[in-house]
């Protein structure tokens, strides 16, 4: 009776690392894809940041050319 209640906690133990390496598996991979994704949003903001500077610029060079030079 002992040596079938070792053998048994035996394999539920060995079924408890087996599901704590599958979970360590999945938390590293989804740090993984966050990493990812956070690297493709900061690349994404820095792209809207360069176009919001070239269209102020734009912006400018379109307020000069419609005021013209100014007359006194």
């Amino acid at each position: 009776m002992s040596l079938a209640l070792d053998d048994a906690l035996s394999r539920r133990i060995e079924a408890i690392d087996a599901e704590l390496r599958a979970v360590d598996t999945a938390i590293r991979l989804d740090g993984r894809e966050r990493s990812r994704q956070l690297s493709s949003v900061a690349d994404r903001a820095r792209r809207v940041a360069e176009g919001r500077e070239r269209a102020e610029a734009l912006l400018g060079r379109i307020r000069e050319l419609r005021d013209g030079p100014k007359r006194v």
